[in-house]
């Protein structure tokens, strides 16, 4: 029998060296478990919640409040105002509303909360900015339908009217050292209708306003009528513009 050398009965180097991970894997593993601990921990432990029916003067029953940390907020089933808080004649009910960190504003300088529910059947949409003395809060709606505005001023006992279509609505204003600082109304609609009905025992007819627009501005007690147009000349049909003071009592 012939005789090997050692090197010749030797298995390839390739056979004793240990598996290698590309380092993109490694990462995207890591990165995997970070996001799954991040939405699966309960971090609402970590935050003290407070009991909206303790509060003095007007306690608001509510279901149990969740927090939330990506996105960051709070959210609430069903949120129910007392009368004695919301000034109304009925208490306010809010289903599904989220309360949550919407960035950064300049002016004011400060956090913004976005404020989203079901306000009596109305959606409720609103952006508030909280600054060192000073509160902003804006509205927008692109198109609101009527229909859900006409549950929310029943509930609120204002204009006893029946409106029909829809409203581009534009809502902003700021307080100052808890005093209203400047304020913004831009309304605008092409299917506006008043349908007959009875408003304070008289019998309004059909009205096919179609038109509306409203813009109105000011500062303080300086209410700006940028315009006011109702209708058309095809029917009913106002039209006005002006500067009001507005009187507050003391």
């Amino acid at each position: 029998m012939t005789n090997q050398s050692y090197d010749e009965q030797s298995l390839p180097e390739e056979i004793y060296s240990s598996p290698t991970i590309s380092k993109k894997y490694i990462f995207f593993f890591l990165i995997l478990f970070a996001f799954t601990a991040i939405f699966s921990f309960p971090w609402h432990t970590l935050f003290k919640i407070p009991n909206l029916a303790q509060i003095t003067g007007c306690p608001m029953q509510h279901s149990p409040i969740s927090a939330n940390f990506f996105p960051p907020g709070l959210y609430l089933k069903n949120l129910s105002i007392p009368s004695s808080c919301s000034g109304t004649r009925n208490a306010l009910n809010i289903q599904d509303l989220v309360v949550g960190i919407g960035g950064m504003s300049f002016s004011p300088f400060g956090p913004v909360v976005n404020i989203k529910g079901d306000l009596e059947q109305f959606p409720l949409q609103a952006k508030l900015a909280i600054g060192f003395n000073q509160v902003s809060l804006s509205s927008y709606y692109d198109k609101l339908s009527l229909k859900s505005l006409n549950n929310l001023l029943s509930k609120l006992g204002a204009l006893p009217i029946v409106f029909e279509g829809h409203v581009k609505l534009d809502l902003r204003f700021s307080i100052l050292e808890q005093q209203l600082n400047e304020y913004r109304l831009d309304v605008t609609s092409q299917d506006l209708n008043l349908p007959s009905q009875m408003v304070t025992s008289l019998k309004v007819p059909d009205l096919p306003l179609k038109i509306l627009h409203v813009s109105l501005q000011g500062k303080k007690n300086n209410l700006s009528i940028d315009n006011i147009t109702l209708g058309s000349h095809n029917n009913l049909f106002l039209h006005t513009k002006g500067r009001a003071p507005i009187v507050t009592g003391k």
